[in-house]
């Protein structure tokens, strides 16, 4: 689906990709691009051929770089709760923006039509840097989720360690993963967008990409706090799950030492020899029993005292 938002005067929509007027300030939203669509992009903007492929949302390493008199960014949303690749290319009068499924944050500035006008009056560099600053508010959302989620995660190691916990730590540890391989280039990207290392940005919109590199910054440290975290719950959850089975042997162990000495002496008067005195005792019986039930108790004084229970 191909959106065009042009200010001419005053702001118009269109879905026409003839639309398209490099003289006016415009912001292009392609929703799911086809091939008809790219080509149209690439033959409208002069892009050369070989840059088809990473406009065509195959899962590029985020990036910023040229292409003539325009520039390409690269990142990836994480507004829903997964990484989804969003393709920026921009000139002096326009920007694209283009994307696999619908993204709440561009959903909410298309409902806003003032706000796109606003914008395209200060200049499509400042639509971008609206659409890049709601996409990594998107991390900070996600993260904080996390975070949440790992505080429960916490206590839940500490007082019932079950496999659940341990299924949902890996969980996050792989999205973490996933958010950390693009975070970092995602972080160069805007920095060099901050650097005035391009064209086709003003100085004011420059001094706000800074400030969304010093975003980049924080989310990077949440990323690596988070996976810190989550070690040190797996070592906690290791750890009770050690004592718990060590306090289960020690049980089994007690158990064990008390019953072996009446093993013993329900097996010597088990055996079936012909002369043993006792089994032909009237109080015979009464004195096995007897003798196992001082040995028990004598087991049962002297491991208190050793403290072993």
């Amino acid at each position: 689906m191909l959106e065009v938002y042009l200010l001419d005067h005053s702001l118009k929509y269109f879905n026409d990709p003839l639309a398209f007027n490099l003289k006016l300030k415009s912001w292009i939203d392609i929703t799911n691009p086809s091939k008809e669509d790219l080509r149209k992009i690439i033959d409208h903007f002069d892009i050369p051929n070989n840059f088809i492929d990473s406009l065509s949302l195959k899962g590029s390493r985020p990036k910023i770089e040229r292409i003539n008199d325009h520039t390409m960014l690269i990142m990836y949303d994480a507004s829903n709760d997964s990484l989804s690749e969003v393709v920026f290319l921009f000139g002096k009068n326009f920007i694209v923006s283009i994307h696999k499924n619908k993204i709440s944050s561009f959903e909410k500035l298309k409902s806003d039509k003032s706000k796109i006008e606003e914008l395209l009056k200060s200049g499509p560099d400042f639509v971008l840097h609206e659409l890049v600053e709601d996409n990594v508010e998107g991390y900070f959302s996600i993260l904080e989720s996390f975070e949440s989620e790992l505080d429960s995660l916490e206590d839940s190691a500490l007082r019932n360690p079950v496999p659940a916990v341990l299924e949902r730590l890996f969980k996050i540890k792989r999205k973490l993963l996933k958010f950390r391989k693009v975070i970092y280039p995602q972080r160069e990207a805007i920095n060099n967008l901050s650097l005035s290392m391009y064209k086709n940005l003003s100085k004011e919109s420059i001094f706000l990409f800074k400030d969304i590199y010093d975003d980049m910054l924080i989310i990077t440290d949440l990323v690596e706090d988070l996976r810190e975290t989550i070690s040190s719950i797996l070592e906690v959850h290791l750890s009770v799950t050690s004592n718990r089975l060590n306090e289960i042997m020690k049980v089994l162990t007690i158990i064990s030492t008390i019953f072996i000495p009446l093993t013993l002496i329900a097996s010597i008067y088990g055996m079936n020899f012909k002369f043993m005195p006792e089994l032909e005792w009237k109080y015979g019986y009464h004195w096995a029993l007897g003798v196992m039930g001082l040995v028990f108790i004598f087991m049962l004084i002297y491991l208190k005292r050793k403290k072993w229970i």
